[in-house]
């Protein structure tokens, strides 16, 4: 769809990601954390928050449908009117399938999940393709988004076990909000800044420009989204249930920091690397602008999965209000570095994105060494073998990349598959424990998703 559409119309469907961010999370409020952090939930307890997240997606729904013609108004863009109407469709949507969805992450069932993901992408996607064939422009990023929703959503319902009460409680709902509260507060917070660029570049640099660096952003998160969002899915839960055992705890935070990292850093130094090859083969010559943002957005990318470690312990551990006051000292000063880079153009606000992530980490991770006695410092020196040979791969690809004069797809490849290969084989010979650690836990691993005893022992 990049190679069939024009920045302009990625950037006018990103205008609305904030809209969008925000009234979704007053849709879930935080209930889903809470309902996984509770480990005696209750039929009732689940069907209260279902009722409340149907009541309030219709609700916010209908707000973003009539706030509609003053997005338009702010952005000076007619078509943002009906685009906003459209879109608003997809809160409602996703309120009617968030209890389905967060019970199979408390269940550890990601199998389920991955199939009507394979799903929803794979029909959303060819009705896109489709529509942009056709020369429907932003409307045909708006059907796939539109679409994905509401097949996820179905398949929720169709495969899924569960159904609601008619019943609601107020005293779950107010034991829920005891933590739940505190996590839509930070989650609030962390949409605003994460969105806030769109505002700033929308607005005062135009659609094009913020497709532009949309498609930076979008391409640098691919990996950190699909690695963090399983990530989350599974350390939360399993944080939470041995949120009694510091030892375990410590142990499993160790564990997901040095096998994220060993994933995360080299593909972030591959991407930041192979930026220009890849977006020239993937998305096509008109998005050649987008290769220096994404470089230095790679840099922040890195640290991604540290972020949602460091956070999962304080959510497990029941540090619901810390966890909302650090999301407000952390904003802050993204905020104003932000505002800062916003003068420096595009590269400026990436920048900004980059200062910020390690101030966040220098946060998160004094907490968790505090709590578990495992602070920045050691989560640093467990990662240290994977970033030197990241390093080492980075040098080499550099020098390859200068002497293949293949081109295209066929040295893109070629490129990735040396990169990989080397890095792999430098761990083996090396003895990296985090890899040996990591190859352990799939080999070792049982089916619920849960680490092998013996391997935590160990």
């Amino acid at each position: 769809m990049a190679r069939l559409l024009l920045p302009e119309d990625f950037g006018t469907i990103a205008l609305l990601s904030i809209f969008l961010g925000i009234s979704q999370l007053f849709v879930n409020a935080g209930f889903s954390q809470a309902l996984i952090q509770k480990q005696d939930a209750t039929h009732l307890d689940e069907s209260t928050i279902f009722w409340f997240n149907t009541c309030i997606g219709a609700a916010v729904t209908v707000v973003l449908f009539l706030l509609a013609p003053w997005v338009a108004s702010f952005f000076e863009l007619e078509v943002l009117i009906p685009l906003t109407q459209v879109m608003s469709c997809i809160v409602f949507i996703g309120a009617l399938g968030s209890i389905q969805g967060t019970l199979l992450t408390k269940k550890l069932d990601f199998k389920t999940p991955m199939k009507i993901g394979v799903l929803s992408v794979s029909v959303s996607g060819f009705v896109g393709v489709y529509l942009a064939l056709a020369n429907y422009g932003v409307w045909a990023l708006a059907a796939q988004q539109l679409i994905g929703a509401t097949i996820n959503t179905v398949a929720l319902w169709v495969i899924g076990s569960w159904r609601p009460l008619f019943a609601f409680s107020g005293n779950s709902l107010t034991q829920l909000l005891k933590f739940g509260g505190w996590i839509f507060a930070s989650g609030a917070l962390e949409t605003l800044y994460q969105r806030a660029y769109t505002l700033l570049i929308g607005k005062f640099y135009g659609a094009a420009e913020l497709g532009i660096y949309n498609r930076a952003d979008a391409t640098q998160q691919l990996p950190a989204s699909i690695l963090s969002g399983v990530l989350s899915r599974v350390t939360f839960p399993l944080f939470s249930e041995g949120r009694k055992d510091e030892n375990f705890l410590r142990e499993g935070v160790r564990l997901s920091v040095r096998s994220m990292m060993l994933i995360m850093i080299p593909s972030m130094t591959g991407l930041a690397i192979l930026a220009e090859p890849f977006i020239r083969v993937v998305f096509g010559e008109q998005w050649l602008p987008a290769v220096p943002i994404l470089q230095v957005l790679c840099a922040a990318g890195a640290f991604y999965p540290l972020h949602v470690i460091n956070l999962s312990v304080l959510q497990a551990q029941g540090h619901a209000n810390l966890f909302f006051r650090l999301e407000v000292a952390k904003k802050c000063i993204g905020v104003a570095l932000l505002i800062v880079g916003s003068f420096y153009g595009l590269m400026g606000i990436a920048l900004s994105r980059v200062i910020h992530s390690y101030f966040a980490f220098a946060i998160n991770g004094h907490y968790t060494g505090k709590f578990l006695d495992y602070g920045c410092r050691q989560q640093i020196k467990d990662f240290i073998p994977s970033l030197i040979l990241s390093a080492l791969m980075g040098l080499l690809l550099v020098a390859l990349d200068c002497w293949l004069v293949i081109g295209g797809v066929r040295e893109l490849l070629i490129l990735i598959l040396f990169g990989f290969c080397f890095y792999v084989a430098m761990n083996v010979l090396l003895g990296v424990a985090a890899f040996r650690e990591a190859v352990g836990f799939i080999l070792g691993g049982s089916e619920s998703g849960r680490p092998d005893p013996k391997l935590q022992k160990k």
